[in-house]
């Protein structure tokens, strides 16, 4: 027996492996031990040769042997870095409960869930990496392991778990429910190509084919026309349905409404924060339904 045994592992897979094994790892919790590094297509040129003058193995070699060498210490937080990470589980609290909200994959859901720590022992790493030595953990350590863990670690697992992942398509289910309702305090129809135009992320964890999307649309739908939701008008030549919502689901679902919209405006606001974070000047974006004079 080893007392506090841990392995570090790091490697690679390829894109259609991850979505076959995708939904064994997520059920037994492997999946969410794990921090992806999603790699864009376009950005794969051919490896090239680092000069050993350019290398930093013997850094890291030394790094690693100086870690090696620090006597068992105890850390502690600097009240700086205290207040910062205190300030980060409320915003983490929020985030869950927005998803939550939001009816994000569950396997989505377990990985916030561990965040709070990993943000932690992120900045543990980091002191390490900067200060071994020293008891006390700075205020800038921690607010860099944060911010790793908000713009880096959470759009990270996002896109892997959530898009790349797949979809069993009850997300789509989901996610009808609350456009229909979120919708119906502007609108009086929708139809097909809406739809699919606006459930572009999960429709295409299931399908590309638009001829597939649209079934789904249909048998998703058909669903709400039996829970009283929506009431189909007509089918053009082209299959192109024409659903009526319920003029009723606006007020019946007022307040539900509204804290949907705000959820869904926060993870707007934060997506902008992080696209700003990187030197690019963009516009905050409003997403639909959201007033920013009365719901602000």
């Amino acid at each position: 027996m080893v007392n506090n045994f841990a392995v570090p592992i790091f490697g690679n897979v390829q894109t259609e492996v991850y979505k076959a094994a995708f939904k064994k790892m997520g059920q037994d919790g492997l999946l969410q031990r794990f921090i992806p590094v999603p790699l864009a297509e376009k950005k794969r040129p051919i490896g090239e040769p680092i000069p050993e003058c350019m290398s930093n193995i013997a850094e890291w070699d030394k790094l690693v042997r100086k870690i090696a060498g620090t006597p068992p210490m105890t850390y502690t937080l600097e009240f700086a870095a205290y207040e910062a990470y205190r300030e980060f589980q409320l915003w983490h609290n929020e985030t869950k409960a927005d998803e939550t909200l939001l009816k994000s994959p569950s396997v989505f859901l377990q990985c916030m869930g561990k965040l709070e720590g990993l943000a932690g022992r992120l900045a543990f790493i980091l002191h390490l990496a900067i200060d071994p030595s020293n008891p006390i953990v700075s205020y800038e350590t921690m607010v860099s392991a944060i911010e790793l863990t908000r713009s880096y670690v959470i759009p990270s697992l996002r896109y892997s778990l959530y898009e790349l992942g797949g979809s069993d398509g009850r997300e789509l289910d989901k996610w009808l429910v609350n456009h229909i309702v979120q919708i119906s305090g502007e609108t009086l129809t929708v139809n097909t190509t809406d739809l699919r135009r606006s459930a572009r992320r999960p429709l295409d964890s299931i399908s590309a084919h638009k001829n597939v999307q649209d079934e789904l649309i249909r048998t998703s739908m058909g669903d709400l026309e039996q829970h009283g939701y929506v009431v189909q008008l007509e089918e053009s030549k082209r299959g192109i349905i024409t659903w009526a919502i319920d003029p009723r689901l606006c007020k019946l679902y007022s307040h539900y409404r509204l804290t949907t919209l705000k959820a869904k405006q926060r993870q707007a606001d934060e997506r902008t924060r992080i696209v700003r974070l990187h030197g690019h000047d963009t516009e905050r974006k409003i997403v639909r339904g959201y007033d920013p004079d009365t719901m602000d």
